[in-house]
């Protein structure tokens, strides 16, 4: 299947795959990238991204353009980035806040999917943004041990809605998949295209629908797609350590690397 592009390569490639959705800005810095959204607040879509020339003085040097959009100081930093580096920020007040785990699938097969008789899959293309969100939002706030999000911020589902039904950026074709029961739109996962590369975001089943097999089946289909549509490397990111980690591996998935969010308090 070839090799996988490098991690720094990736990164790039994920900014670029969520322009006009959850990244509203993809800004080039010195020694990286900037990152912000303006509708989700957090960590997880405003920093800096880090890449193999990142300096200390490069992140500081963009702490108070943060602070200008009432953004908490963050980087994100993945094994490219000199580990003197994260030392030195360490040292300047930076903390680790969360840690991604980007997990990879060679396309060298087509899954058989076993989809329970009364479930559809259709990908979004006409009217039907709001269920789609109030779907992705149960799926992802249903306030079981499950739902590692708790109480989704609604930046997260204003941030989607803005990309739906379908959309090309940057020339990756993006398509949003939905498991229907009935009229009921019970699990939503999207996929962005470019060429050999594909990335999976957003898989979701909402609280009441889960074990079913639909959350593999929903992979399996939009992997099924890529494939189809010519890619031959399928990624995603998860909660390193997580059980959603294990799952993603049961499935097929390897680690490719992890990243990790460090995030300067008291600002």
């Amino acid at each position: 299947m070839g090799e996988w592009p490098s991690p720094q390569d990736l990164q790039l490639f994920h900014y670029r795959c969520l322009q006009h959705m959850y990244f509203d800005d993809l800004l080039t810095a010195t020694g990286g990238y900037l990152l912000f959204s303006d509708h989700v607040r957090d960590s997880y879509y405003n920093f800096f991204g880090a890449t193999a020339d990142t300096s200390v003085d490069n992140v500081r040097e963009c702490e108070h353009l943060f602070l200008a959009r009432e953004r908490t100081p963050a980087l994100y930093v993945g094994p490219q980035v000199n580990p003197e580096v994260i030392n030195a920020l360490t040292e300047r007040g930076y903390t680790r806040w969360a840690t991604d785990a980007w997990l990879g699938l060679d396309l060298d097969r087509y899954f058989d999917i076993s989809l329970p008789s009364t479930i559809v899959f259709e990908y979004l293309s006409s009217p039907g943004e709001v269920s789609y969100t109030d779907a992705f939002r149960e799926a992802y706030s249903g306030g079981s041990d499950e739902d590692v999000y708790g109480d989704l911020d609604e930046g997260y589902t204003e941030a989607l809605s803005q990309a739906l039904p379908t959309s090309t950026v940057n020339g990756y074709e993006r398509r949003f998949l939905q498991a229907l029961e009935g009229n009921r739109i019970v699990g939503v996962v999207s996929l962005v295209l470019s060429d050999e590369l594909a990335a999976c975001y957003g898989l979701g089943v909402v609280t009441n629908q889960r074990h079913r097999g639909l959350g593999r089946a929903l992979m399996e289909h939009i992997a099924n797609d890529a494939r189809s549509a010519g890619a031959k490397r399928l990624f995603l990111q998860t909660e390193s350590g997580s059980a959603v980690e294990e799952w993603y591996r049961h499935l097929g998935y390897r680690s490719l690397f992890d990243a990790t969010y460090l995030k300067k308090p008291n600002s």
